[in-house]
């Protein structure tokens, strides 16, 4: 199976994994592909940026880090705006709207604790 991180669950992958549920570790360390999105580093820099969120080192530290991990990085696309215009607003977070899009339209599994992101037509792993 394929799984795309949200964004906490990037974070607590590279950094503090006791976050992270068993499943999602048991995912994230097994024999899996597991995805981050741009959607993702985009969130990081800007909450960064307005002291929302403390990160050690940089952007480019985080991706670094994602990729020796093995995890692919899912680059935004045209198709993922069209899934986002479509979707309904059970959350109003941009960043996880977009993560469920494209989730959606690669046809992948979601890896996220919040519950907003589970009320959508996709597949969320998380107890």
């Amino acid at each position: 199976m394929r799984y795309l991180l949200d964004t906490n669950c990037l974070l607590w992958s590279i950094g503090d994994t006791s976050r992270l549920s068993r499943l999602a570790r048991e995912i994230i360390e097994g024999d899996n592909d597991i995805l981050f999105s741009d959607a993702s580093l985009w969130e990081i820099a800007i909450k960064n940026s307005i002291g929302k969120l403390e990160i050690n080192g940089t952007i480019l530290d985080i991706e670094k880090e994602c990729l020796e991990q093995d995890f692919d990085k899912l680059s935004i696309k045209s198709r993922h705006f069209e899934f986002l215009r479509n979707l309904p607003i059970y959350h109003h977070d941009p960043f996880d709207r977009l993560i469920v899009a494209q989730a959606m339209s690669e046809n992948l599994c979601i890896i996220s604790s919040d519950s907003e992101v589970a009320k959508y037509p996709v597949d969320v792993f998380w107890k």
